[in-house]
C-alpha cells in the first residue's frame, strides 16, 4: 500500500482524512503490524483511486 500511496503522491495524513482512519491505523496497515478488514480495503482502494485487489498484488 504505501508504494502506491507514494506513487500517488498522498501523505498518510491525507489518505487518513480520506478514509476517516486515524494515521496510526494508516501506519500500522503499511508496516504490516495489523491486519485490516475488507470494509477498510474498500475505503482504502477507494481513496487511492485503484481496484481492491491491487492492494493484494505483492509483485509490484
Amino acid at each position: 500500500m504505501r508504494q502506491i500511496r507514494v506513487s500517488k503522491g498522498i501523505s498518510m495524513e491525507l489518505l487518513a482524512s480520506l478514509t476517516s482512519f486515524e494515521y496510526s491505523q494508516i501506519s500500522r496497515i503499511e508496516l504490516g503490524q495489523i491486519n485490516t478488514s475488507i470494509d477498510a480495503v474498500f475505503k482504502l482502494a477507494k481513496a487511492l483511486n485503484i481496484e481492491p485487489k491491487e492492494l493484494f498484488d505483492f509483485e509490484k
